[in-house]
């Protein structure tokens, strides 16, 4: 009836510049696939959710494989989770052309910041699916949008005048999907497990998105009592 996930990423460099906008005379293309070196980014979540129906409904037949569910069924899902930000950014390891054009200036003063930092509360609500279509196969979809209360401060280059310190209203969301067989001895499958972290005010933006995608084979050794006698 209890879950909890946890994550812990650092990415420390090898970035590609995707898109760039804002800039008079420089597609947004431009610099798709640039190399940039100057970000680094640190996560931390902790999430932790209830399953209403869960004496119908098991989250680990899907996830962890230490169940198996018979019968196709859904349950609505609460839950509770902190996540911590941090981000450090240099400005002037970008592409000269982002930067300045002929000594002027061409970056907005807003993205002169050196670190970004925020941490975020929410409460969570969303449902999840278990369908049996087929003898020992399993898939399930599940999402759990979440709303909370994010605190964010960060400094710019150069100084230690801090800029952006303010509160608000988060908005982020965890989905889940996965399809795994499972016939008590021997299971396989895969999953996808994705989280949306965003921050969203007039001058600045921030948005990770992280996703795993595991592919998985095992054989359960220690079955319990009530499946040692399934066929």
């Amino acid at each position: 009836m209890l879950g909890a996930d946890f994550v812990y990423i650092r990415n420390t460099g090898s970035f590609k510049l995707q898109r760039v906008h804002g800039f008079d005379g420089i597609d947004h293309k431009e610099y798709k696939g640039t190399s940039f070196e100057g970000m680094q980014t640190h996560t931390f979540s902790l999430n932790a959710y209830y399953v209403l129906n869960h004496k119908h409904f098991s989250y680990p037949a899907a996830y962890a494989q230490s169940t198996v569910q018979r019968k196709s069924c859904g349950s609505w899902i609460l839950g509770f989770s902190f996540d911590k930000q941090k981000a450090l950014f240099d400005y002037k390891l970008l592409p000269q052309g982002l930067i300045s054009n002929n000594g002027v200036p061409v970056l907005s003063e807003n993205m002169k910041v050196h670190k970004v930092e925020y941490s975020n509360f929410s409460i969570s609500g969303g449902y999840a699916y278990n369908w049996v279509f087929a003898r020992n196969f399993l898939f399930n979809i599940s999402g759990t949008p979440a709303i909370g209360y994010k605190k964010l401060h960060g400094e710019k280059i150069g100084t230690h005048e801090k800029v952006n310190t303010l509160d608000n209203v988060s908005f982020n969301f965890l989905g889940r999907s996965g399809i795994v067989w499972n016939n008590t001895h021997w299971y396989t499958g895969a999953s996808w497990v994705g989280q949306l972290f965003t921050y969203r005010k007039n001058d600045y933006m921030m948005t990770n998105f992280i996703n795993h995608i595991n592919i998985y084979v095992g054989f359960n050794f220690n079955r319990k009592r009530q499946y040692k006698n399934a066929k």
